[in-house]
Protein backbone atom coordinates (compact mmCIF):
# COMPACT_ATOMS: atom_id res chain seq x y z
CA UNK A 1 0.00 0.00 0.00
CA UNK A 2 2.78 2.39 0.71
CA UNK A 3 4.43 1.47 -2.37
CA UNK A 4 1.06 2.38 -4.21
CA UNK A 5 1.19 5.75 -2.49
CA UNK A 6 4.53 6.94 -3.24
CA UNK A 7 3.40 5.58 -7.16
CA UNK A 8 0.75 8.28 -6.79
CA UNK A 9 2.51 10.65 -5.63
CA UNK A 10 5.23 10.76 -7.79
CA UNK A 11 2.92 10.77 -10.90
CA UNK A 12 0.72 13.38 -9.07
CA UNK A 13 3.71 15.79 -8.20
CA UNK A 14 6.46 15.10 -10.29
CA UNK A 15 5.32 13.89 -13.32
CA UNK A 16 3.83 17.43 -14.59
CA UNK A 17 7.80 18.54 -14.17
CA UNK A 18 9.14 16.04 -16.38
CA UNK A 19 6.24 16.23 -18.79
CA UNK A 20 6.83 20.15 -18.83
CA UNK A 21 10.39 18.99 -19.75
CA UNK A 22 8.94 16.32 -22.56
CA UNK A 23 7.07 19.01 -24.15
CA UNK A 24 10.54 20.71 -25.00
CA UNK A 25 10.81 17.77 -26.60
CA UNK A 26 7.77 17.03 -27.94
CA UNK A 27 8.26 17.29 -31.47
CA UNK A 28 11.10 15.19 -32.48
CA UNK A 29 9.77 12.47 -29.89
CA UNK A 30 6.49 12.70 -32.05
CA UNK A 31 8.33 12.32 -35.06
CA UNK A 32 9.73 9.18 -34.25
CA UNK A 33 6.51 8.09 -33.80
CA UNK A 34 5.15 9.13 -37.29
CA UNK A 35 7.86 7.76 -38.88
CA UNK A 36 8.40 4.36 -37.15
CA UNK A 37 4.66 3.53 -36.73
CA UNK A 38 2.20 5.69 -38.61
CA UNK A 39 3.99 6.16 -41.63
CA UNK A 40 4.06 2.39 -42.76
CA UNK A 41 0.58 2.99 -42.87
CA UNK A 42 -0.25 5.75 -44.33
CA UNK A 43 0.10 6.74 -48.07
CA UNK A 44 2.43 10.18 -48.90
CA UNK A 45 -1.00 11.31 -50.98
CA UNK A 46 -3.85 10.33 -48.23
CA UNK A 47 -5.82 12.60 -47.21
CA UNK A 48 -5.50 12.91 -43.24
CA UNK A 49 -7.74 13.51 -40.39
CA UNK A 50 -5.91 13.43 -36.44
CA UNK A 51 -8.53 13.71 -33.97
CA UNK A 52 -7.15 14.95 -30.77
CA UNK A 53 -4.38 16.00 -32.04
CA UNK A 54 -2.71 17.66 -28.72
CA UNK A 55 0.10 19.30 -29.91
CA UNK A 56 -0.17 19.90 -33.69
CA UNK A 57 3.30 17.51 -33.76
CA UNK A 58 1.24 14.68 -35.59
CA UNK A 59 -1.14 16.61 -37.75
CA UNK A 60 2.41 18.79 -39.02
CA UNK A 61 4.34 15.93 -40.03
CA UNK A 62 1.75 13.61 -41.61
CA UNK A 63 0.33 17.03 -42.87
CA UNK A 64 -3.44 16.30 -42.03
CA UNK A 65 -6.34 18.26 -40.71
CA UNK A 66 -5.72 18.50 -37.05
CA UNK A 67 -9.29 18.64 -35.06
CA UNK A 68 -9.33 18.80 -31.16
CA UNK A 69 -11.81 19.86 -28.06
CA UNK A 70 -9.21 22.76 -27.33
CA UNK A 71 -6.32 24.38 -29.14
CA UNK A 72 -3.24 23.20 -27.37
CA UNK A 73 -1.18 23.23 -30.67
CA UNK A 74 2.44 24.54 -30.42
CA UNK A 75 3.33 23.56 -34.03
CA UNK A 76 1.40 23.64 -36.54
CA UNK A 77 -1.71 25.74 -38.05
CA UNK A 78 -4.63 25.50 -35.46
CA UNK A 79 -7.20 22.31 -34.91
CA UNK A 80 -10.77 23.10 -35.82
CA UNK A 81 -12.97 22.86 -33.11
CA UNK A 82 -15.58 19.91 -31.64
CA UNK A 83 -17.47 18.77 -29.07
CA UNK A 84 -15.36 15.81 -28.46
CA UNK A 85 -18.46 13.30 -30.22
CA UNK A 86 -19.30 14.89 -33.26
CA UNK A 87 -16.71 15.04 -35.97
CA UNK A 88 -17.66 18.25 -38.38
CA UNK A 89 -17.19 16.31 -41.65
CA UNK A 90 -18.95 14.80 -44.46
CA UNK A 91 -18.75 10.98 -44.54
CA UNK A 92 -16.20 9.40 -46.87
CA UNK A 93 -14.30 12.29 -46.35
CA UNK A 94 -10.79 10.95 -45.22
CA UNK A 95 -8.32 7.96 -46.46
CA UNK A 96 -7.14 7.99 -43.09
CA UNK A 97 -7.99 8.98 -39.83
CA UNK A 98 -5.87 8.94 -36.34
CA UNK A 99 -7.13 8.67 -33.08
CA UNK A 100 -3.50 8.76 -31.17
CA UNK A 101 -3.81 8.39 -27.06
CA UNK A 102 -7.60 9.79 -26.89
CA UNK A 103 -10.32 7.40 -26.31
CA UNK A 104 -9.32 6.87 -23.25
CA UNK A 105 -10.39 10.11 -22.60
CA UNK A 106 -13.80 9.79 -23.79
CA UNK A 107 -16.40 8.64 -22.04
CA UNK A 108 -18.31 8.27 -24.92
CA UNK A 109 -16.11 6.24 -26.91
CA UNK A 110 -19.22 4.26 -29.13
CA UNK A 111 -19.84 7.37 -30.61
CA UNK A 112 -16.39 8.83 -31.35
CA UNK A 113 -15.51 5.26 -32.95
CA UNK A 114 -18.81 5.59 -35.07
CA UNK A 115 -18.16 9.10 -36.23
CA UNK A 116 -14.20 7.96 -37.01
CA UNK A 117 -15.96 5.30 -39.11
CA UNK A 118 -18.26 7.44 -40.41
CA UNK A 119 -16.15 10.66 -41.73
CA UNK A 120 -13.36 7.75 -42.97
CA UNK A 121 -13.02 5.78 -46.27
CA UNK A 122 -11.74 2.53 -44.91
CA UNK A 123 -8.48 2.95 -42.86
CA UNK A 124 -8.75 4.10 -38.94
CA UNK A 125 -5.30 3.75 -36.66
CA UNK A 126 -6.15 3.69 -33.34
CA UNK A 127 -3.14 4.18 -30.70
CA UNK A 128 -3.58 3.51 -26.69
CA UNK A 129 -2.34 2.30 -23.77
CA UNK A 130 -3.59 -1.20 -23.10
CA UNK A 131 -4.51 -2.48 -19.40
CA UNK A 132 -3.08 -6.31 -20.06
CA UNK A 133 -1.25 -6.90 -16.65
CA UNK A 134 -1.10 -6.00 -13.38
CA UNK A 135 1.50 -3.09 -13.44
CA UNK A 136 -0.80 -1.33 -17.01
CA UNK A 137 -4.02 -1.47 -15.20
CA UNK A 138 -1.97 0.42 -11.78
CA UNK A 139 -0.62 2.45 -14.70
CA UNK A 140 -3.85 3.24 -16.26
CA UNK A 141 -5.45 3.96 -12.96
CA UNK A 142 -3.17 6.56 -12.29
CA UNK A 143 -2.95 8.22 -15.53
CA UNK A 144 -6.73 8.40 -15.06
CA UNK A 145 -6.11 10.30 -12.23
CA UNK A 146 -4.12 13.17 -13.55
CA UNK A 147 -5.55 16.46 -15.62
CA UNK A 148 -5.64 14.61 -18.74
CA UNK A 149 -7.32 11.72 -17.72
CA UNK A 150 -10.77 11.91 -15.43
CA UNK A 151 -12.37 8.31 -17.32
CA UNK A 152 -11.32 5.13 -15.19
CA UNK A 153 -13.51 3.01 -17.58
CA UNK A 154 -11.78 4.41 -20.51
CA UNK A 155 -9.33 1.97 -20.75
CA UNK A 156 -9.77 -1.48 -22.20
CA UNK A 157 -7.74 -4.65 -22.67
CA UNK A 158 -6.65 -5.92 -26.06
CA UNK A 159 -9.33 -8.19 -25.99
CA UNK A 160 -11.37 -5.65 -24.82
CA UNK A 161 -10.58 -3.20 -28.11
CA UNK A 162 -10.63 -6.22 -30.77
CA UNK A 163 -14.51 -6.91 -29.12
CA UNK A 164 -15.15 -2.90 -29.57
CA UNK A 165 -13.71 -2.61 -32.89
CA UNK A 166 -15.70 -5.82 -34.03
CA UNK A 167 -19.59 -4.57 -32.33
CA UNK A 168 -18.62 -1.20 -34.56
CA UNK A 169 -18.10 -3.35 -37.65
CA UNK A 170 -14.61 -2.33 -37.96
CA UNK A 171 -11.78 -5.09 -39.08
CA UNK A 172 -8.52 -5.35 -36.78
CA UNK A 173 -5.96 -5.65 -39.93
CA UNK A 174 -2.85 -5.46 -38.17
CA UNK A 175 -2.23 -4.62 -33.97
CA UNK A 176 1.39 -3.13 -33.53
CA UNK A 177 3.13 -3.25 -30.09
CA UNK A 178 4.73 0.12 -28.78
CA UNK A 179 7.60 -0.74 -26.73
CA UNK A 180 7.20 0.36 -23.07
CA UNK A 181 10.17 2.39 -23.56
CA UNK A 182 7.87 4.71 -25.91
CA UNK A 183 7.85 6.83 -22.90
CA UNK A 184 10.15 6.81 -19.78
CA UNK A 185 7.35 8.86 -17.49
CA UNK A 186 4.54 6.55 -18.36
CA UNK A 187 5.58 2.97 -19.21
CA UNK A 188 2.06 1.73 -20.15
CA UNK A 189 2.09 -1.05 -22.86
CA UNK A 190 0.53 0.39 -25.42
CA UNK A 191 -0.67 -1.09 -29.01
CA UNK A 192 -1.74 0.39 -32.57
CA UNK A 193 -4.23 -0.68 -33.98
CA UNK A 194 -5.03 -0.69 -37.62
CA UNK A 195 -8.58 -0.87 -38.89
CA UNK A 196 -10.80 -0.95 -42.03
CA UNK A 197 -14.17 -0.53 -42.66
Amino acid sequence: MIIFLLIVLFYVLIVPFLEKFQRTRDFQHKKKLVDRYIRPFVDKEDLILDVGSGSGSISKLLNAEPLDVVDLHEVGAPPGLFDGENVPYADDTFDAVLCISVLHHTENQKKLLEELKRVSKNKIIIFEDVPDSIVDKILCRIHSLSAYGRCSKCFHTTNEWRRIFHEHGLRVEHIVNVPRSYSLLYPVKRKMFILNK
